[in-house]
C-alpha cells in the first residue's frame, strides 16, 4: 500500500494540485482541504527552509551534497516514473536563501 502512494505521489504544492484539478477558484476557496492544505503547505515550507538553511548556504552547496541528490534520484527512479518524464530535477530554489 505504501509502495502504491508513493508511486502515485507527485511533488507539487497544494496550489499545483488544485490548478492541475481544473477547478475553479471561487470552488476552491469554499473547501477546507483547499483552505487548511494551503496554510500546511506555508507552514512545511518555511520549516523546511529553514531547516535546510542551517546545513547549506546557497542551491549550490545544496546540490553538491551527493547523498541527498542520489536519495532524490532513487526517489525518481523507483517511485516518480512520471515526474521523470516531466524533466522534474533536484529541487531546490525555494528551500535555500539563493
Amino acid at each position: 500500500m505504501i509502495t502504491d502512494s508513493l508511486k502515485r505521489f507527485k511533488y507539487e504544492s497544494i496550489d499545483e494540485h488544485f490548478v492541475a484539478a481544473n477547478l475553479p477558484q471561487e470552488c476552491k476557496q469554499t473547501m477546507p482541504l483547499y483552505q487548511d492544505g494551503c496554510d500546511l503547505w506555508e507552514i512545511i515550507r518555511v520549516y523546511v527552509s529553514g531547516y535546510v538553511d542551517i546545513f547549506y548556504d546557497s542551491d549550490d552547496s545544496l546540490k553538491a551534497d551527493n547523498e541527498l541528490v542520489d536519495y532524490w534520484n532513487g526517489y525518481l527512479n523507483y517511485f516518480g516514473a512520471e515526474n521523470k518524464d516531466k524533466g522534474m530535477d533536484f529541487p531546490v530554489g525555494d528551500l535555500t536563501k539563493g
